[in-house]
């Protein structure tokens, strides 16, 4: 039996637009869009940010309010303080407490330490900031630790706004340094000179001196008067000397 196959009436074949690149066109504006709201939204807390940071710094204080913090401010006071010999006395605190505040002591080194430690004192060629007790040396050495270094800097920071010679003496106690208490003093002196200078300080400026036990500050024999005498002396030469120029 012959079979007559069935034939299949195909549709005509239908034409559908290709529309796949819209959905790659919404996407891409799709991240534009998330992109600018992001770039906004940084460029709104940098604003705040940057706000506060310049509110902090125009807060009176906050200039010495931390070790890194500029102090210009405080170097002005201090160095108007220092040439003002005669009212000397009455600074002396003010001067102590603009040259070391507690911010910026070392690890280790308390207020109160620099309040027995440093001395201010007046001398006929100018002033004299006086590191007693073992503030810079550790007893019978001659090599600066890291904490005596940064108490020594800002010292530098003075001395630098400063058109004054200096003088670095140190003194030892009656029994520090064996048989050649000079010998020690003089390193000494010659260690702190080395500091200022590699602070990029004027050589031409400077004069040393070691006078080992000759000068002490207080000649009774208590271990009190030997902390005090085993000091180094900056000598800041403000007076104005008869005959010199400058």
């Amino acid at each position: 039996m012959n079979a007559n196959p069935r034939k299949t009436r195909r549709k005509p074949h239908q034409h559908i637009p290709q529309q796949g690149w819209m959905l790659t066109y919404s996407d891409l504006v799709t991240l534009l869009l998330a992109f600018f709201v992001l770039l906004v939204s940084m460029s709104s807390v940098d604003r705040v940010q940057f706000e506060r940071m310049a509110s902090s710094l125009r807060q009176p204080g906050d200039l010495a309010g931390t070790p890194e913090a500029p102090r210009t401010n405080v170097s002005k006071r201090l160095r108007d303080l220092l040439m003002d010999a005669e009212a000397l006395s009455a600074n002396a605190v003010e001067i102590r407490s603009l040259l070391f505040p507690p911010q910026v002591l070392p690890p280790g080194v308390e207020a109160r330490t620099v309040e027995r430690d440093v001395e201010v004192l007046e001398n006929p060629e100018g002033v004299v900031i006086a590191l007693t007790h073992d503030l810079l040396f550790p007893q019978g050495q001659d090599r600066l630790p890291p904490a005596s270094l940064r108490l020594l800097n800002t010292l530098t920071d003075v001395l630098a706004g400063l058109d004054a010679d200096v003088n670095v003496s140190a003194h030892t106690d009656a029994t520090e340094g064996g048989a050649d208490p000079w010998d020690l003093s003089d390193r000494r002196a010659l260690s702190v000179l080395e500091h200022f200078l590699q602070r990029g300080m004027d050589p031409a400026r400077f004069s040393v001196s070691g006078y080992g036990p000759d000068r002490p500050l207080d000649a009774s024999a208590s271990p009190e008067a030997a902390q005090r005498n085993r000091r180094v002396e900056i000598l800041v030469k403000t007076a104005k000397r008869p005959g010199r120029y400058g």
